[in-house]
C-alpha cells in the first residue's frame, strides 16, 4: 500500500476565478506510483473550494456567479425578478434534479476521486475545477493519495 501526500500551489486570477487542476492532479498521481485506489482533494480557504464539471465551457458564468455569490459571503441574492433597470440575474443553470449529469460536490471543501490506471478516473470531458472568490491569491490543494 502506498500512501503519498503533496501540497498543490494554484495561482488565482483577479476577483472570482476558476482554475481546472486536473493536470496537476494527475502529474502528482502519475509521480506518487499509485496505479489504483482513493485520491482525496481539500482546500481549507473560506474563500475557495473545488468541484468537478462535465463542461468546463458551459459551466463557466454558474461557477463563477456561485463563487461570487456564496463564497465571497455576498448576501446578493439571484433571482429571476428584474431589477429596476428591467434586467433579470440569470439563475444557475445547473440542475441537481435533471435526469443527466450532476456535479460530484459543488462548492465543496473537499472531493474523493477514484485512481485507475495511474490517472484520477475522470469523464472524457470532465475537469477538477478550483473556484477561487477574491483573487488574486494562492490557494494550497492538499492531496492525499491511497493505493497500490
Amino acid at each position: 500500500m502506498i500512501v503519498a501526500t503533496s501540497r498543490l500551489d494554484i495561482a488565482t486570477h483577479e476577483g472570482a476565478s476558476l482554475s481546472d487542476v486536473t493536470l496537476e492532479v494527475n502529474a502528482f498521481v502519475r509521480s506518487s506510483g499509485v496505479v489504483s485506489g482513493l485520491c482525496i482533494l481539500s482546500t481549507a480557504s473560506d474563500d475557495s473550494c473545488l468541484t468537478l464539471t462535465a463542461s468546463l465551457d458551459d459551466d463557466v458564468d454558474d461557477l463563477l456567479r456561485l463563487a461570487r455569490t456564496h463564497l465571497a459571503g455576498s448576501a446578493t441574492r439571484v433571482s429571476d425578478e428584474p431589477d429596476e433597470s428591467g434586467a433579470a440575474d440569470r439563475s444557475d443553470r445547473i440542475d441537481l434534479e435533471s435526469g443527466g449529469y450532476s456535479p460530484a460536490g459543488v462548492l465543496a471543501d473537499s472531493v474523493s476521486l477514484p485512481v485507475r490506471d495511474g490517472a484520477i478516473n475522470l469523464g472524457t470531458w470532465e475537469a477538477i475545477v478550483l473556484l477561487d472568490a477574491k483573487g488574486p491569491a494562492v490557494r494550497a490543494i492538499d492531496v492525499t493519495l491511497i493505493g497500490a
